[in-house]
């Protein structure tokens, strides 16, 4: 069997695009989940951060499934459906989609003209944060963690919990220390007694109140160049904290370039950025044989990758 695919990424998270919705009975979850962990691997395999499927919606005009390289699935990815929503605009010839996610919401997304020069980019509306820690869920005595200690994996640092709907906890730090962040966020995702469905952990730098700098760990992928909803929580975080405010832009920066958040009075929040094609590919495969998949590559977007180099030099300066 030969399927095509797209190697893409939003703010440097990457992912490979996979179009099943005329693979619907044969593509099953199992699969879904083995075809990220193999296409995934960094060493062996094209690498990613986790594997976008689109699939058919009855609510939407289509519905994304993401498979963490683990072979995990997360309820939502910021970046991820930004992609998703630029592939079915480009395929319906229309500015605006909306696309569902595993957890029935309904996402809008549009193209944006003004977020980087010749950087492709969309924006999304995502729905209200929640704060209330059975919701996220965490198991702690409070209803809502909020700049509190969890003894359990850091005696110094104060977080805070956020889902968007998929679970987070932020801490404000002076300097961000990636060797710590991947200490607490192996350690939190490891007590299920604590995070049962495991958390996405970010340590944030404000640089002023329109600026914060966001380090993510993101469950069943690990340190990544940035996630989408973990910087919309920090930007939530950091209304709450007094350093942002409702409805002004804030500029996301992280390792992989930026992204722009307004959070609006009701903790809903708009997040704009890239979506941007690396290159196109083709899958042949026996979908009854996991250990082979041969991939043949196409084309490079040559000048999408040039484009969002031209970003990331930008902003290099403000985060080093």
């Amino acid at each position: 069997m030969k399927l095509k695919i797209i190697k893409c990424h939003g703010s440097g998270n990457d992912f490979i695009l996979i179009d099943i919705r005329n693979l619907k009975n044969i593509f099953y979850d199992e699969k879904k989940s083995e075809f990220a962990v193999k296409l995934c691997n960094r060493k062996k395999s094209i690498g990613a951060d986790g594997i976008l499927y689109i699939t058919e919606s009855q609510i939407a005009d289509c519905k994304m499934r993401i498979f963490n390289s683990d072979g995990s699935e997360a309820e939502m990815c910021g970046n991820g459906i930004r992609i998703v929503g630029r592939y079915i605009s480009e395929e319906k010839k229309q500015a605006k989609v909306n696309v569902e996610n595993v957890t029935g919401l309904n996402y809008q997304i549009h193209k944006s003209n003004d977020f980087f020069e010749n950087v492709i980019a969309y924006e999304v509306q995502l729905p209200p944060a929640i704060f209330e820690c059975p919701d996220i869920p965490i198991n702690t005595k409070s209803n809502e963690l909020f700049n509190s200690y969890l003894p359990e994996i850091s005696n110094t640092l104060k977080f805070s919990a956020v889902a968007m709907p998929n679970p987070h906890i932020i801490a404000f730090v002076d300097d961000v220390d990636i060797n710590i962040l991947e200490q607490i966020g192996k350690k939190a995702n490891s007590i299920k007694t604590l995070f049962p469905n495991g958390v996405n952990v970010s340590l944030v730098q404000s640089i002023n109140e329109e600026t914060i700098y966001v380090a993510t760990f993101e469950r069943g992928v690990g340190i990544t160049y940035s996630c989408g909803t973990a910087m919309c929580a920090s930007a939530i975080c950091s209304v709450k904290n007094g350093i942002s405010s409702f409805g002004n832009k804030i500029k996301v920066l992280n390792k992989g370039g930026f992204i722009n958040v307004l959070v609006e009075s009701d903790w809903r929040c708009k997040m704009t950025g890239n979506a941007t094609y690396v290159f196109e590919a083709n899958l042949e495969f026996d979908l009854m044989k996991k250990e082979k998949i041969d991939v043949y590559k196409g084309n490079a977007f040559i000048d999408e990758i040039s484009a969002y180099g031209n970003l990331v030099e930008s902003i290099e300066k403000q985060i080093t």
